[in-house]
Formats: structure tokens, sequence, C-alpha cells
């Protein structure tokens, strides 16, 4: 049986580091959970990057780099994944990830339109209702910020409340090697 289903706990810091150097050294080798592991701390990974973003409030600019990465939305998912610098266009995600089901949002994931915009899906706050937690890099005033938004599952419209809907349809995208 594999110890990574369920739930666990974030790993922050040098632990973090600690835990990754151990899992990509070769410590899960012999383990049947291997790939379920590397899957789930590279997911811890990514929201750990993340996190860096909202935490300086990167503000929005597509003429600047902050991490080496372009300070707009696909920008920001190319620096979570750790995509080459300077980061891939909503329309270039396709050569490093492949659509996925809404109901199949993890950590990690991303959602992308066609009208050039793109955000990390963090976690479900009611997957039945279509509620979720996300980080974007949308706003300059702001800088990059968790949200609270709805995606209607049927549609691909995510709206942030009644009164205003993102542009475009939304397709759900897992980074490939996950």
């Amino acid at each position: 049986m594999c110890f990574f289903q369920g739930s666990f706990p974030a790993f922050h810091g040098s632990h973090l580091i600690e835990v990754l150097r151990a899992l990509w050294s070769g410590y899960f080798r012999d383990s049947p959970c291997r790939s379920a592991g590397q899957r789930f701390f590279r997911r811890q990974w990514i929201t750990w990057r993340a996190q860096t973003w909202v935490n300086d409030h990167v503000p929005y600019n597509q003429d600047l780099k902050h991490d080496g990465h372009h300070q707009d939305s696909s920008g920001y998912v190319s620096f979570a994944w750790n995509l080459k610098q300077p980061g891939t266009s909503p329309s270039g995600m396709g050569a490093v990830s492949h659509s996925i089901p809404f109901d199949g949002l993890q950590p990690g994931d991303a959602l992308k339109n066609s009208e050039a915009h793109s955000m990390l899906f963090i976690k479900w706050v009611n997957q039945s209702k279509g509620t979720f937690i996300a980080y974007e890099e949308a706003n300059p005033a702001t800088g990059t910020r968790e949200k609270t938004l709805t995606l209607n599952k049927l549609t691909g419209v995510i709206t942030q409340n009644i009164y205003y809907s993102y542009p475009g349809h939304y397709t759900a995208m897992r980074p490939n090697g996950i």
C-alpha cells in the first residue's frame, strides 16, 4: 500500500528542500510508491514557488521580469512550473502540459484561456459548486494574489462574483510529468 494516499501536511522552507533532496536522490528508489511520491512533492514544490510571488505582491507588468520570468499570468505559471526563463505564453503552455477534466484539477495545475490569461489552481473550496482558490498575476496595483473564484465546469467560464466574469473559456492544464 502506498503511504502517499490521503491528506498530507504542508512542507515549508528548508524541511521541504530536505525532503525533495531525499526524494530525488533515490530514497524512494525501491518503493512501489515512488512515482506517486514524486508527483506529490512536485505539486508541493510548485505551490511553494507560486506562494513566493504572492508573498512578494509581484505587480503585473509584461515589460518587467521577476525571478527571471515575465511578470504576467503565463510568466507566473511558468515560474511556478519551473519552466525555462523567461517563460511561455498561454498558447505555448500546450507544449509543456496537457489538458485534463475540470474535476481532475489538483494543486499546481493551471487554468488557461484563449484570451491570453492563465492562473494556478491551488485547491477546491467546494468542488461540486465549482468554487476554488487560485493564485493569479493580473493586476499592476495589487500584484500576485490569492482569489476565490467559481468555475462553470460545463462552459469553462470563470466568475469572481456575480458582477464579473473572466473573458473567454478556460481549459484545465496539468504540467507534463505529473
